[in-house]
């Protein structure tokens, strides 16, 4: 009997350990890809919780004129984010930026703010 409720009691404090922890990255997240890209010598400019389903998001810009420029949106979710790169890509198709999708995170820009940004 006491091996179970020492087995449940682990699993709870994994879980409720684990929570925290997931909690607490997510704007670290936004945080650590603007310190990125101002080491890459952008201008970076955000918010957090910007609307719903969104943790936060920025825009980096390097060049006043034909420069550098990148917005990234980070979603609360996988599924909301590439519900939104599905309805924002085929317009990439037709303006002068691309955009990609990964994970959680959705940005756009120009190729260059793409690679610079790429595995933040």
């Amino acid at each position: 009997m006491k091996k179970n409720i020492v087995k449940v009691l682990a699993i709870i404090l994994v879980v409720a350990l684990s929570a925290v922890m997931f909690t607490a990255c997510v704007p670290g997240g936004v945080d650590k890809a603007k310190e990125k890209m101002t080491e890459k010598g952008y201008t970076c400019a955000g918010s957090e919780k910007s609307g719903e389903g969104i943790v936060g998001s920025f825009t980096a810009v390097k060049g006043l004129i034909n420069g550098e420029y990148l917005i990234a949106v980070f979603y609360d979710s996988a599924k909301t984010a590439k519900a939104d790169f599905d309805e924002m890509k085929g317009d990439a198709d037709k303006k002068d930026y691309e955009i990609k999708r990964s994970g959680k995170v959705l940005y756009y820009g120009t190729k260059q703010a793409l690679k610079d940004f790429a595995g933040f």
